[in-house]
């Protein structure tokens, strides 16, 4: 099992190769991007957020990361109502990217450190239980479990503590997590 630290960074890396994908010219990225950022922002508010007060700093790192979390947040339901021939989806998509790098590297460099020094790695793992057991709430609920690939299902379930994950196949993965 991965600590909350390790989880976000997982995810953050997910996202910049969605990234990636949609600067190549795959417009299919876009809702693919979308859902990773809804799924990822709900299980930040939801389980790291709380925590950052016991950190130094914390209530203005929070703060400063809620604000960036609602520009994403807008502009990603600006980009969900666009088509993929819209003219403004580059520019929603170039916001989205802008906001996502600079909150990435804020994170990653002020706020995982910090909350790893202060909160220690036994805290730091159960953190990463619930970041797991909210994605996968989050992940049903939006629909966004059918788009993942097997391993990302297993990785899932893995984390999820599923019983008899080795032996299953991506639809009962999806079933079995999905109750």
């Amino acid at each position: 099992m991965a600590d909350a630290a390790q989880l976000l960074k997982q995810d953050h890396r997910k996202v910049e190769g969605l990234f990636e994908r949609y600067e190549s010219g795959d417009s299919a990225a876009v809702p693919l991007i979308c859902n990773e950022l809804k799924v990822h922002t709900a299980i930040e508010e939801r389980v790291v957020y709380p925590v950052l007060p016991e950190i130094p700093n914390g209530d203005t790192l929070r703060a400063e990361a809620e604000r960036e979390h609602k520009e994403v947040k807008d502009a990603v339901a600006k980009a969900e109502r666009l088509t993929p021939d819209s003219p403004e989806l580059e520019s929603t998509m170039r916001t989205i990217m802008e906001g996502v790098t600079h909150h990435v590297h804020e994170e990653e460099r002020d706020v995982l450190p910090e909350m790893e020094k202060a909160l220690g790695r036994q805290r730091m793992m159960a953190l990463g239980e619930q970041l797991m057991e909210v994605k996968r709430e989050q992940l049903v609920a939006t629909g966004a479990i059918a788009e993942l690939t097997k391993d990302e299902l297993y990785e899932l379930a893995q984390g999820t503590d599923i019983e008899g994950r080795s032996e299953m196949n991506k639809e009962e993965l999806i079933e079995a997590l999905s109750s």
